[in-house]
């Protein structure tokens, strides 16, 4: 009888260490969660600041863990930090991002956001930030269509102000499969025409901290139909208004369809719309429009 009790007793303690043992293990399980609701549930507390930038590393994020658990806190994308400042431009995360925290332990991480505001002004450093969510459903979807494909910053941000501002597509490059499919989906979300050039353009923030887009060039591809005995150049002219380019001579001695690679330098012109007319000698083959 005492060996039964004796052997009852040692079982018991076993199975309440191992329980106690699983309950710690539970308990120190890594959690994941959102960083909006992992701050409803007062898990975390948080700074946001202002890097200074307006696109890509922009958003300077202290967090410190308040549970007793390893937590990998998401900002999913359509997350956006507003600044303090109202004339500042919002920014928006458009790729999901995380931060990974010990148990009651802070992080810092700069995370990738992007204006939404082209008008505003370009946040100030160390501005405080506060956490919002986008309400425009079509730059929720282009968040969707972005995240994880591997766009780069000055990309994203053509992408963005496309949909937030009614920019261009052609700012956009179509050089790769990547760009061409990120177009035609601009297109179709913005109700834009897919143009048949793209404009290189240079950023430039002014001391007020505005954003100017200044274009730099322009280049596409023109496609005529030739009789196999056509001698064409071109003149670039801003439409209703003056001549800015002609080009030299080309010889297409095939007949049938032809591509070739348009290219032209328009840093300093004014902005506007221009017009490229392909001619055959003093006749009008076609005109291709631009905008800068």
């Amino acid at each position: 009888m005492k060996r039964n009790k004796k052997w009852f007793r040692a079982t018991l303690l076993a199975a309440l260490c191992g329980g106690i043992y699983a309950f710690e293990i539970v308990q120190n399980a890594p959690v994941t969660i959102s960083l909006e609701e992992a701050i409803a549930k007062k898990m975390v507390t948080c700074r946001f600041t202002s890097t200074g930038s307006y696109s890509g590393e922009s958003v300077a994020v202290s967090v410190t863990n308040l549970t007793g658990n390893q937590l990998t806190i998401t900002i999913p994308n359509g997350t956006v930090f507003k600044p303090s400042e109202d004339e500042d431009q919002d920014l928006i995360i458009v790729e999901q991002q995380a931060i990974a925290l010990k148990a009651k332990a802070t992080g810092n991480q700069v995370l990738d956001g992007y204006c939404m505001e082209a008008s505003d002004h370009s946040p100030t450093t160390d501005n405080g930030m506060k956490l919002s969510k986008t309400t425009n459903s079509k730059l929720i979807e282009l968040a969707a269509f972005v995240d994880k494909k591997g766009y780069d910053s000055y990309t994203l941000q053509d992408a963005i102000w496309a949909v937030s501002d009614g920019s261009s597509i052609s700012n956009i490059d179509s050089d790769t499969e990547q760009g061409k499919a990120l177009r035609v989906f601009l297109a179709k979300l913005t109700n834009q025409e897919d143009p048949w050039y793209e404009t290189k353009q240079e950023r430039v923030v002014t001391p007020e901290r505005l954003i100017e887009n200044n274009p730099i060039s322009v280049n596409g591809k023109i496609r005529v139909e030739s009789d196999g005995n056509m001698k064409i150049h071109e003149v670039v002219q801003k439409v209703g208004g003056e001549v800015k380019n002609n080009s030299s001579e080309m010889t297409f001695s095939r007949k049938g369809i032809v591509n070739y690679e348009f290219t032209l330098t328009v840093k300093g012109w004014e902005k506007g719309d221009y017009e490229v007319k392909v001619m055959n000698g003093d006749k009008l083959v076609q005109t291709f429009p631009f905008t800068i």
